[in-house]
């Protein structure tokens, strides 16, 4: 009895459009016969999972004796490397699947979950560039199963580039300094905007009492970030974690005008400045030669200013009179027998002031 086979190949993967045929085909061993081969690149997606898969398109042709079989044949498919060693079954006990065979031609989809196959997984032939199928029928003749050899190379052009060019973007494979020197910069751009430091909420002034601990951060955000404080612009070398930490507040050392600065690989920000402690502006300064006793407010933004004169032993009332700007508008000395000791000074109801000796 002589047991002859052909078949064709069609391979359905993702995401690679291409059609191509390889020649050069092989004799089966059993027979004379030579087989055909034809790999088609299509469009295959796996809808019952989350994942791609291969789908394998497989037709052959089965004779005995030299005549073409009719009937229900019994078949089973594997996917072996160049070692023997089997990468892929048709189901888990590789069980027998019945295909309907007509003038000796039948066709199956290696793969296809509808006809009880296990999914080819998509990265099959990546991690193996070498690979066989291997086909296992039984006429239902009596003779049992007969392994059709030999076993057909599944080879084709699109599916080795695709598995060069996925080999060549493994992790590592491509270092930025491979890129264009346009596409870096067009990198670096989008990434800066995107995952450089940001400042969610810029800083405050800060009003501790002396002994006081000041522990304060701001907020941002990023990935991998330093930090660095800073003191009327020159960096601490001591504050470079994400809070400010100062032990013990002391107005002396510690008062000063502070900000943050914020870096990682793809950027680096500064916050606005901050007070940590009470300041006071000096607009200007004036200085009597009396002993001043109080000052308070008038309604043209000024100051009215009483105290003791304390000449030659003598001492009356003083009062003037100074503006927004610290100039004397007028002054008074007013006294009467005996000392006069000014105690305050107080607004009258008609405008005026009220002076307390």
């Amino acid at each position: 009895m002589k047991l002859y086979s052909s078949m064709v190949f069609r391979i359905l993967f993702v995401l690679l459009p291409f059609t191509t045929q390889f020649a050069d085909p092989q004799p089966n061993s059993i027979g004379q016969n030579p087989y055909e081969h034809l790999l088609i690149g299509d469009s295959g997606t796996d809808t019952s999972q989350n994942n791609y898969h291969s789908i394998v398109t497989y037709s052959g042709k089965v004779a005995k004796n030299g005549v073409n079989f009719n009937g229900v044949a019994d078949f089973t498919f594997a996917i072996i490397d160049n070692s023997g060693t089997t990468r892929w079954k048709m189901n888990p006990n590789n069980l027998p699947l019945g295909v309907s065979v007509s003038n000796g031609r039948y066709l199956v989809l290696l793969g296809d979950e509808q006809q009880g196959m296990t999914p080819i997984p998509a990265d099959l032939f990546l991690n193996y560039p070498e690979l066989f199928i291997k086909v296992t029928v039984d006429l239902r003749d009596g003779e049992g199963f007969r392994h059709l050899t030999p076993d057909q190379k599944i080879a084709s052009t699109p599916h080795a580039l695709s598995a060069e060019i996925t080999r060549g973007v493994l992790p590592n494979a491509i270092t930025l300094e491979m890129l264009d020197p346009a596409i870096r910069t067009t990198l670096d751009q989008t990434l800066g905007e995107f995952l450089a430091p940001k400042i969610v909420e810029q800083p405050t002034n800060l009003y501790p009492n002396e002994g006081d601990t000041v522990k304060y951060s701001i907020n941002v955000k990023g990935n991998n970030l330093t930090f660095q404080w800073k003191k009327n612009g020159t960096p601490l070398p001591d504050q470079n974690q994400s809070e400010l930490n100062i032990a013990n507040y002391n107005p002396d050392t510690t008062d000063g005008i502070y900000s943050l600065e914020i870096t990682n690989k793809f950027g680096t920000v500064e916050t606005q400045t901050f007070r940590i402690g009470t300041f006071f502006a000096k607009d200007w300064e004036k200085t009597f030669e009396n002993t001043i006793t109080d000052v308070i407010p008038t309604p043209d933004n000024g100051w009215l200013v009483g105290g003791d004169t304390n000449i030659n032993n003598s001492s009356d009332l003083f009062v003037a009179k100074i503006d927004s700007e610290g100039q004397t508008k007028w002054s008074k000395v007013i006294g009467a027998q005996g000392d006069e000791n000014l105690a305050s000074i107080t607004h009258a109801s008609d405008g005026g002031y009220l002076l307390f000796a």
